[in-house]
């Protein structure tokens, strides 16, 4: 009697099992990535991290558009993290500098990002009554991701889902253990590792928080017993926010000072 032979799993593409459980946005607006390791839905920059203007930028994430099917994402001048009329205003000026820049485009695949200050989070709710869709960045506790989502309430209550966009990883793996969530954005050298990378399926599903997790294998981390609520209150939001180590400190590392002291020289010379 023949032995019967069991078939060994074959080794799948880490960057397509990611794209199976999340989508996978590019964190770059270079064209050439984008054709190289796409598709990609959406595609964000930290724009805080150079020294262009933001015409400049603008422009150069109009040109991107082609090569994804979602959203561009430009950030509000960081600058402004703790005044919520400045980041209307800019954000609103993101808007019409598309228009501009491109009088074709569609204004409802901008994303203008804002940092997740309380006067930031308030803005986004002005923003919407304008039409601009936004990203709640540089979000870095518990107490920010709280006041995000209950800023945005209203979003559900017209049938708008509300989506968590994971971003700011170190490595390949910090991706993998993210499968699952709604979407997250991904540096090219990072993609690349991933698209290069074959491992079981089991063990990539292993790793995530999300797929074939139950409640209590999800983070050990900061998980509150009872719900918590910001909103409609700035002085209770910003004591917890104080006492967070993670809170204004991170934040205002994100206001790089180069990128203040270029952007007069950069918008001069445009």
């Amino acid at each position: 009697m023949a032995a019967s032979s069991s078939t060994l799993p074959s080794p799948v593409n880490a960057l397509m099992y990611l794209r199976s459980k999340t989508q996978v946005d590019l964190d770059c607006l270079d064209i050439q990535s984008a054709t190289r390791l796409g598709p990609f839905t959406d595609c964000t920059s930290n724009q805080v991290r150079t020294n262009l203007a933001t015409t400049f930028m603008v422009s150069l994430a109009l040109g991107i558009v082609p090569q994804i099917t979602g959203a561009i994402h430009v950030m509000v001048n960081p600058a402004y993290s703790y005044n919520t009329a400045k980041v209307v205003e800019n954000g609103q000026r993101l808007a019409r500098l598309c228009r501009i820049i491109d009088p074709s485009f569609d204004l409802s695949r901008l994303v203008v990002k804002v940092p997740s200050t309380w006067e930031g989070l308030q803005a986004c709710k002005k923003l919407k009554l304008t039409r601009v869709k936004t990203l709640a960045t540089t979000l870095f506790t518990m107490e920010q991701a709280i006041l995000a989502g209950e800023a945005q309430k209203y979003y559900e209550q017209h049938g708008i889902p509300t989506k968590i966009k994971a971003c700011a990883f170190f490595t390949p793996d910090e991706a993998l253990e993210m499968a699952g969530v709604n979407a997250l954005t991904l540096p090219p050298d990072m993609l690349q590792e991933l698209s290069n990378r074959e491992d079981l399926e089991d063990k990539l599903k292993s790793c995530s928080r999300f797929v074939g997790s139950d409640k209590n294998n999800i983070s050990n981390g900061n998980c509150h017993a009872q719900p918590m609520t910001f909103v409609n209150d700035q002085e209770k939001f910003l004591e917890s926010f104080s006492q967070n180590g993670r809170g204004r400190v991170k934040t205002d590392d994100v206001k790089v000072p180069n990128y203040h002291d270029s952007m007069p020289k950069a918008n001069h010379l445009i």
